[in-house]
């Protein structure tokens, strides 16, 4: 836990993820909201770099 959000700390969990469950070339989908950190720059490239497909919620549409 972190006392803010953003998108580099939301990168470093994906990079760690990714290490720890040995993700690597396997297809995956990242199923998120569409909030600030999902969409930093820092976190798309490292979504980018580690193959993973970004999913967003359509706006005012939580449960989709």
């Amino acid at each position: 836990m972190h006392d803010a959000e953003s998108a580099e700390l939301a990168a470093l969990l994906m990079r760690r993820a990714s290490l720890a469950e040995e993700l690597a070339g396997r297809p995956l989908v990242l199923h998120s909201d569409n909030g600030s950190p999902m969409k930093g720059a820092t976190m798309l490239a490292t979504l980018e770099n580690k193959g993973v497909v970004k999913s967003g919620s359509i706006p005012s549409e939580c449960n989709r």
